[in-house]
This record gives structure tokens, C-alpha cells and sequence, in this order.
């Protein structure tokens, strides 16, 4: 029953954080929004270093890949790389958006972009954003030879967002525990 319970909580959750953040995107405008990158595009970059470098990325890789990239991203710039929140799942924190658009490969090694409903696969300009470059790169070359499950693990340590969310029941990791983590890590 608490499992039920909990999947409830958490949907219902979910719904408003995105009712939420569309309607604050909206009263901020556009200009809030150009400073946003999508995850989506964002595993294109990483999913075209694994297909260029031969590395494998599984979904759950690509989730701690995008994860430390966000922390890393956040704790250099003071900035939120993407809207989205992390959410805490029993294998690590997760980003919804992405877990469904590559769920259909399991555990297998992700071979194809992300692409758009047009059939277009976009990614990210790194020549256009300094930071952006920088920290995808360094978070690329510390994790590219873990597997997803190894990468889970290090989500898991004591002391992690993840951790502390997973142990407080909460839905989403906490932006500030995010930020403490960074700080431990780097």
C-alpha cells in the first residue's frame, strides 16, 4: 500500500512541478527560456562522444551522465543548465523526458539520437557556450569508461542529493544538496 501510495504522491507531483514551471516560464518569457538547454539535446552530445569515442551509453548511463554534467554545470556557473528536475528513482536520479524517449533500449547501448517529432536529431552548439564545453568535456573524460550501473553507485554514496532525497522520501532532488555535492566532489 505505501508503494501505492507513494507512485500517487509522486505523479501528482510531477504534474504540478510542470504545470508549474510552464506557467513560470511563460511570466518570465523568452528570454528566461534562451538560457535553458533541453536534456534531450543534451544526450545527443554525449550519445554522438560515445558513437565517435566507441564507448557504450545506456539509458541509465546517459541519466548519471547528464546528471554530473548538471551538477558540475551548476556548481561552475551558479546556473541551472535545464529546467527539468531530477527525480529520485531507486537506480539514481532520473530526468523523465529522457528516460522516455530511450526506455525502449533497456540496458542495451543507445545507437540512434534523439530526434524530434520531424525526424530531426538536434544537439548543442559547444562552440557557442565556453562553460557549456568545458564541463561536458571533463565530466566526458572522468566517467565515459564507467558502465550505468558503476555510475548509479556513485549517485548512491552517502552524502549525495540523491541519497538524502531517496532517504527523505522526497520526489526530486533538492537544488541545494545538488550544489553540496558539487562542492565535495570537485
Amino acid at each position: 500500500m505505501r508503494k501505492f501510495v507513494r507512485r500517487i504522491v509522486k505523479c501528482v507531483s510531477v504534474w504540478y512541478y510542470r504545470c508549474r514551471v510552464f506557467l513560470e516560464t511563460k511570466q518570465k518569457g523568452v528570454s528566461k527560456m534562451c538560457k535553458i538547454f533541453s536534456p534531450l539535446l543534451i544526450s545527443n552530445n554525449f550519445i554522438e562522444r560515445g558513437l565517435t569515442e566507441g564507448y557504450d551509453i545506456s539509458p541509465m548511463k546517459l541519466q548519471k551522465l547528464l546528471y554530473f554534467f548538471y551538477r558540475d554545470y551548476l556548481y561552475a556557473t551558479g546556473e541551472p543548465l535545464f529546467s527539468e528536475r531530477f527525480e529520485t528513482w531507486q537506480y539514481g536520479p532520473v530526468l523523465s523526458p529522457v528516460y522516455h524517449a530511450f526506455k525502449n533500449y533497456r540496458s542495451r547501448s543507445i545507437s540512434a539520437y534523439h530526434s524530434d517529432s520531424d525526424g530531426n536529431a538536434f544537439k548543442i552548439n559547444e562552440a557557442n557556450n565556453h562553460n557549456f564545453a568545458r564541463t561536458l568535456y571533463l565530466v566526458w573524460e572522468k566517467y565515459k569508461a564507467f558502465t550505468g550501473i558503476e555510475l548509479s553507485q556513485m549517485t548512491h554514496q552517502q552524502g549525495t542529493a540523491w541519497r538524502k532525497a531517496w532517504d527523505n522520501d522526497w520526489v526530486f532532488l533538492d537544488e541545494n544538496d545538488i550544489k553540496a555535492e558539487a562542492k565535495l566532489e570537485i
